[in-house]
C-alpha cells in the first residue's frame, strides 16, 4: 500500500512539472521600437509593440497595463494578439528635466523610452569633417580626428541646438557623443597587377634666352613633356658708392718719360688709350689735369701690350706717365 502511494504521488509530480514550465512561460513583453523627435512642438513620438507568448488573445486592463511617469493610458492595447507584434501605437510625451524618460508597464514587464540618438527611428545626417565655423543639429554626424561623433537627440533644452562645440573633449561630452570610434587597419591587401608601360618621358631642354619679350633682361628657356616655360633674370642693380681711395704707393723703379697729352675721360668714365710704349709689364700713373680730386682717383684698370684702359670721373682730363 505504501508502495502504491508513493508511485502515484511520483507519477502526479512528473505530470504538474511540464505544467508549471508551461505556465511560467507565457508572458506579455513590451516592446520600444524607436522614438523620433517633434522639433516643433518640442515633442517626442514614442512607437512601441510587444510580443505575446499566449496562445490566444489575453485581456489586461489598465490596472497591470499603465505609463509613468504622467498619464498612464496614452492609447496602449488591452487586448493583446499573440506573437510578434511592432508599431502597435504610438505615444507622445514632452521630455524635459522633471520628465526625461517615459515607461510603459504590463504585467511587471516594463520598457522605458528617452531621448537618446541610439533609439532614434531617423538615420542620422552626416555632415562630413567636423568644421569649427559650422553649427549643427539633432541628430547629426561629423568625423573629428578618426572617430565618428553624433549630436545628442534632446529635447529639454531648445529645439535648435546651433552646436559648434569640438567633439572629443570632456568638456563638451554632453554635446557629442561617441559613434563609431577609430577602426584597427585592415590586413595588407594581395599585390596587384603590373601596370602597362608607361609613355617615354622627355628630359628637360635648358637654352640660353636672350634679352627680349620673354625676359626682358635675358634668362633661361625651358622645355619638357609640360611645355616650354621661362626662368627670367632680374633687373641689374643700381651702381654702389664709390670706394674709400687708398694710400698712395711708393714710386717704382724703372725709366720715366714725360707726361702724357690731356685725356677727357667720356661719359662713362672709361677710356683706352693706345701707346706703343705701354707693355704688360708697364707702370702706369695717371692724375687728373688741374684738381687732384682725391675722393675719386683716376685708376689704371688694364694693361696689355700697347694699350691700357684708364678708369675716372667722366669728363674730367687725365695724363699719364709710363714706367718701363
Amino acid at each position: 500500500m505504501k508502495y502504491f502511494a508513493l508511485r502515484v504521488l511520483f507519477c502526479l509530480f512528473a505530470l504538474t512539472v511540464p505544467l508549471a514550465q508551461e505556465a511560467w512561460g507565457q508572458e506579455i513583453i513590451p516592446l520600444l521600437r524607436c522614438v523620433r523627435l517633434q522639433p516643433e512642438p518640442n515633442t517626442l513620438d514614442v512607437f512601441f509593440g510587444y510580443y505575446s507568448s499566449y496562445p490566444t488573445t489575453v485581456h489586461i486592463d489598465f490596472d497591470k497595463n499603465f505609463f509613468y511617469p504622467g498619464e498612464e493610458n496614452r492609447n496602449q492595447p488591452t487586448d493583446f494578439l499573440p506573437g510578434m507584434h511592432e508599431n502597435v501605437f504610438v505615444a507622445t510625451y514632452q521630455a524635459a528635466i522633471f520628465q526625461p524618460k517615459l515607461t510603459w508597464v504590463i504585467l511587471g514587464r516594463s520598457v522605458t523610452a528617452k531621448s537618446d540618438v541610439r533609439l532614434s527611428c531617423d538615420p542620422p545626417v552626416g555632415r562630413q569633417a567636423w568644421n569649427p565655423t559650422t553649427t549643427y543639429g539633432f541628430n547629426e554626424v561629423v568625423s573629428h580626428n578618426g572617430f565618428l561623433w553624433i549630436s545628442p537627440l534632446r529635447v529639454n533644452f531648445s529645439p535648435f541646438l546651433n552646436i559648434n562645440h569640438e567633439p572629443g573633449l570632456p568638456l563638451n561630452a554632453g554635446w557629442w557623443s561617441l559613434y563609431a570610434p577609430k577602426g584597427v587597419p585592415g590586413e595588407l591587401g594581395p599585390k596587384g597587377d603590373k601596370g602597362d608601360r608607361g609613355d617615354s618621358g622627355l628630359s628637360v631642354l635648358a637654352q640660353v634666352e636672350p634679352a627680349g619679350n620673354n625676359c626682358a633682361y635675358g634668362g633661361a628657356k625651358l622645355t619638357d613633356s609640360g611645355g616650354i616655360r621661362f626662368v627670367c633674370n632680374g633687373a641689374p642693380g643700381k651702381d654702389g658708392p664709390q670706394g674709400i681711395q687708398g694710400p698712395t704707393g711708393p714710386a717704382g723703379p724703372g725709366t720715366s718719360t714725360n707726361a702724357s697729352q690731356a685725356y677727357t675721360l667720356p661719359r662713362g668714365g672709361m677710356l683706352t688709350i693706345t701707346d706703343s710704349r705701354v707693355t704688360p709689364n708697364s707702370m702706369i700713373t695717371v692724375q687728373y689735369v688741374g684738381d687732384s680730386f682725391g675722393c675719386s682717383p683716376a685708376v689704371v684698370a688694364q694693361v696689355q701690350q700697347g694699350r691700357f684702359t684708364v678708369r675716372g670721373i667722366a669728363n674730367k682730363q687725365v695724363r699719364y706717365v709710363v714706367f718701363n
